[in-house]
């Protein structure tokens, strides 16, 4: 089944999700909502900083840096499809990735 996750949907974490679906889905939006570095016991999960860059080697780099991520660190979710938007006012990329996990293959 397809879902869509998006880096500004990011407010509370669930330490109890009800389905493994959830969780994983969870996991994928830490993953590109978070900067690497910025979580103390896990400082390889995150994009890393592209600030100062041109527009299209920064769509690059993170499309490529989502796909490593999830890849590596939640291998249950296989990406479909990322794209990014940005938020003039605030200066924020907003990244969207569309995952896939299969239902019927989890617990």
């Amino acid at each position: 089944m397809l879902y869509t996750v998006s880096s500004d949907q990011l407010t509370r974490i669930n330490l109890a999700p009800a389905t493994e679906v959830e969780e994983i889905l969870q996991n994928v939006l830490f993953i590109v909502a978070s900067v690497a570095g910025g979580n103390i016991l896990a400082r390889d999960i995150g994009l890393r900083d592209v600030k100062d860059r041109p527009q299209n080697v920064v769509r690059s780099f993170i499309v490529a840096q989502v796909h490593d991520q999830v890849r590596m660190h939640e291998p249950r979710a296989m990406i479909q499809r990322t794209s990014s938007t940005e938020n003039h006012e605030t200066g924020q990329m907003i990244i969207t990735v569309e995952v896939e996990i299969d239902a019927q293959g989890i617990s």
